[in-house]
C-alpha cells in the first residue's frame, strides 16, 4: 500500500480506470480480516491508518518527503506485517490492483525506501516541488 500524500509520483497504470477505481481501495482493504502482527518503528507508532493496512497483511509506505521534511524521493516503509499477504491470496479488484501495480525489483521486507522505476511512467502532481 503506497500513500501519495497528494504529492508523490504515481504510475500511470494505477491511475487508469481500466482495472478499477483506486478511490475505492480503502473501502476494499478495510473489509479484509486482520491476519498479522505489525512491525513499526517507534517514530511511526501513531500512524494508525498505515498500521491497519499492515494488520491486514500489506506493507505500508508513505511519501514522507511531505510529512517529515525528508528528501528521500521515494516511498518510506511505515509499517510491515509479520505475515504478509501474497497476491494469490487476494481476489477480484484487490488482486487486479496488486498485479497491475507491481514494482519490479522492490523487496518490501528489505527496502526501507522504494523508488518507482522510470519505465513505469510515473506522473507527479503539478504542485510537487523538488
Amino acid at each position: 500500500m503506497f500513500v501519495t500524500a497528494g504529492m508523490a509520483p504515481i504510475p500511470r497504470l494505477v491511475l487508469s480506470t481500466d482495472y478499477g477505481d483506486m478511490l475505492d481501495l480503502d473501502d476494499w482493504l478495510s473489509e479484509l480480516p486482520i491476519i498479522s502482527e505489525v512491525l513499526v518503528p517507534e517514530k511511526h507508532a501513531s500512524l494508525n491508518e498505515w498500521i491497519n493496512f499492515a494488520r491486514r497483511g500489506f506493507f505500508a509506505f508513505d511519501w514522507s518527503d511531505v510529512h517529515f521534511g525528508k528528501k528521500l524521493f521515494g516511498y518510506e516503509r511505515i509499517a510491515a506485517p509479520t505475515r504478509p499477504l501474497h497476491v494469490s491470496e487476494l481476489r477480484g479488484f484487490l488482486q487486479n490492483c496488486a498485479t497491475v501495480a507491481t514494482i519490479p525489483e522492490a523487496d518490501f521486507h528489505r527496502d526501507a525506501v522504494v523508488k518507482l522505476p522510470s519505465f513505469m511512467g510515473a506522473v507527479r502532481p503539478e504542485r510537487y516541488m523538488d
